[in-house]
């Protein structure tokens, strides 16, 4: 973010800046050195060094005597009085009248390499995004995240004033360490805070100043991957004091924010404040592990939980045990609570919790194991009594449960939209056509161990619900027998289908049915493609479908690809399936040669990230490709990650 503020040096020379300043002056007294220093500090985010104000003191003086400038009132000698524009003299184009220019006359850097496209012809060779309006260019800036927004202020003058626009940082990450030079801070305050909607903080030690005024923001996310402190003092108390629309905060790996006092704090001072996320990894509420520096915490917490309509509770350590307690006597008042996602010591808290939420939609169980005498007796007895009617499980620990205690949840919670369960070791070829089998599922995801007695057949007498969009199967190890085949009919009624993930094995006839079956997927991946010959390649070549058949994939992941040679290579880049790509990670092709980089380049344009993992490519080409021309096979936009044993 610096590196972002020093970019206006590059864009405009001091003796702009300094016509600027005066020029926006209007008034009969002129601008004096002070008040052109401070609009250059304002306007164009710039400290004022003794270099700089050597410049601006030179520039004062020399123009006073060829003329440009005359000094009010006669009065002061050198760079001392105030100053306004002599007759007749416009002085140096500013940056409002240099905007106007053609981009392309303006850029320094030289233009973006696009696909051509009919606003450019249409333009005579100016800069496409002129042809737009300026509210729509600061909505898709807006959108990009903050290198991306950095590297577009290089472009041109043009755009680093629309880049420099407050309403394009509405959404600001402050990384580690990133206004630790004095000032920035409080320029970035008066230039973004009015603006700010989103801020994601890594442990800035100055927060608060940001933080003070700050009417429009909603989301804020504290947390300290560094192990530090917030030195200035708590953020909460200035974020209490300064963003009453604040709707979402998260704390993640921080100490000590959550005292008493805050909690009071944003109750009353963020009226708005509907979603909560805590992770107690280093003891949330105060430093200290005396249990009555907890306690105090615990009803101001109460009260807050009252007000929310999202919790996510997925730590709690020994230190914050009498806040859980207290959270679990207090869910008959969190009537408003939709979603939950808790890590329950005992079986009567999560009980508690399904039993004193009415309103609950969605429910995350990260810690408990699930028996089947709690799926089975428990459960739906706490169900009756609240009457909740849920939309969202997930099950983390679901090694005891079997296919009967999977029915008793089904039969409690009809209507399921998401479904997963994790580390399942006994629910086998029952449980999985009992959860295949809900109808109104739109999200499936089944982990676990092993699925004893699954076979072939059962994948493909249970066709998987009509509505899912995403699914991801995975086991440590498949019984004997399974190949995945099964697969492609239980897919063949998921025409919605956008996610796929699976580490069935995978064979010749199964890739070419999920590329020509599944025409909205949008992400597909295969972690074993060990059983792939180059029949499978050969034969996505020599499909004969409709170019508007294939799927526009954004994510393709192949793990365990031997088969890949740069043949296959090249009957995969000749399917209209990979020409959106935007991530692409090929694991053990180590049969890749040197052609291989430039095929996927030109077969993926839009390519962001190529992950190659034990590829063992050749150092000769790597060595060019990365000393010599970095853009030689085309990457111009891409990040290229390798792992260590492949150079």
């Amino acid at each position: 973010l610096s590196a972002l503020l020093a970019i206006n040096a590059m864009k405009f020379s001091t003796r702009e800046m300094v016509f600027s300043a005066i020029r926006s002056h209007t008034g009969k007294s002129g601008a004096s050195l002070m008040a052109i220093k401070k609009y250059i500090i304002e306007h164009f985010m710039l400290a004022i060094d003794r270099r700089l104000a050597g410049r601006i003191r030179s520039i004062l003086r020399n123009s006073v005597i060829n003329g440009t400038l005359v000094r009010v009132g006669g009065r002061g000698r050198g760079a001392c009085g105030s100053f306004r524009l002599s007759r007749g003299s416009a002085g140096p184009a500013g940056p409002a009248a240099r905007s106007s220019r053609p981009a392309s006359t303006a850029r320094k850097f030289g233009p973006i390499q696009e696909p051509k496209s009919s606003i450019s012809s249409e333009g005579g060779g100016r800069d496409p995004s002129e042809q737009l309006p300026q509210a729509l260019m600061i909505r898709i800036l807006s959108e990009l995240d903050q290198p991306s927004r950095m590297k577009c202020a290089l472009v041109s003058r043009a755009w680093h004033e629309l880049v420099m626009q407050p309403l394009v940082w509405r959404r600001l990450h402050l990384y580690y360490d990133c206004l630790g030079k004095p000032g920035v801070a409080s320029r970035l305050s008066r230039w973004l805070s009015p603006t700010l909607v989103q801020v994601v903080s890594d442990g800035s030690i100055d927060l608060n100043i940001v933080l003070a005024d700050c009417p429009r923001l909603q989301l804020l996310t504290l947390r300290s991957e560094h192990c530090e402190y917030y030195a200035e003092g708590n953020p909460l108390i200035a974020a209490v004091k300064g963003c009453p629309r604040l709707r979402c905060l998260r704390v993640l790996d921080c100490d000590s924010l959550l005292t008493p006092d805050t909690l009071s704090g944003l109750l009353t001072g963020c009226p708005r404040l509907d979603h909560l996320e805590l992770d107690d990894e280093r003891k949330l509420f105060l430093s200290s592990t005396v249990f009555s520096d907890a306690a105090a915490c615990a009803q101001p917490f109460c009260k807050l939980l009252a007000s929310l309509t999202s919790l996510r509770l997925p730590n709690f350590l020994e230190s914050s045990r009498p806040v859980a307690a207290a959270v679990s006597e207090n869910w008959p008042n969190c009537t408003n609570l939709v979603c939950l996602d808790v890590a329950s010591a005992t079986e009567s808290d999560l009980l508690a919790a399904i039993s004193g939420l009415p309103s609950l939609q969605e429910l995350s169980e990260r810690l408990l194991a699930i028996t089947d005498q709690l799926a089975a007796s428990g459960i739906p007895a706490a169900v009756r009594r609240s009457g909740c009617r849920l939309r969202s499980l997930q099950l983390e620990q679901c090694s005891p449960l079997s296919a009967r205690g999977l029915r008793a949840l089904l039969t409690a919670w009809p209507g399921l939209l998401s479904l997963r369960l994790r580390n399942c070791q006994q629910l086998g070829a029952e449980g999985y056509l009992l959860a295949s089998g809900v109808a109104t599922l739109t999200e499936l995801e089944l982990t676990g161990p092993a699925w004893p007695g699954l076979r072939d057949a059962d994948l493909a007498s249970q066709p998987l619900p009509s509505g899912l969009k995403k699914l991801l199967l995975s086991s440590n190890g498949w019984p004997f027998g399974v190949t995945g085949l099964g697969l492609r009919a239980g897919l063949a009624t998921c025409r919605d289908l956008t996610h796929l993930t699976v580490d069935l094995p995978c064979h010749d006839e199964l890739l070419p049915a999920l590329l020509t079956q599944l025409p909205r997927l949008r992400c597909l991946r295969l972690a074993d493609c060990s059983g792939l010959t180059s029949r499978a390649w050969q034969g996505l070549s020599n499909l004969r479908i409709p170019a508007d058949s294939w799927p526009d994939l954004h994510e393709l992941h192949l793990h365990q690809c031997r088969s890949l040679t740069d043949e296959a290579l090249a009957n995969l880049c000749d399917t209209p399936a990979v020409r959106g790509l935007r991530h692409l990670e090929l694991h053990s092709s180590r049969l890749l040669g040197p052609v291989a980089l430039p095929m996927i380049a030109e077969a993926c344009p839009w390519l962001a990230v190529l992950e190659l993992k034990n590829c063992r490519m050749h150092a000769a080409w790597l060595a060019v490709m990365f000393t010599r021309d970095p853009h030689m096979f085309g990457f111009h936009r891409t990040q290229i990650r390798l792992s260590a044993g492949d150079y």
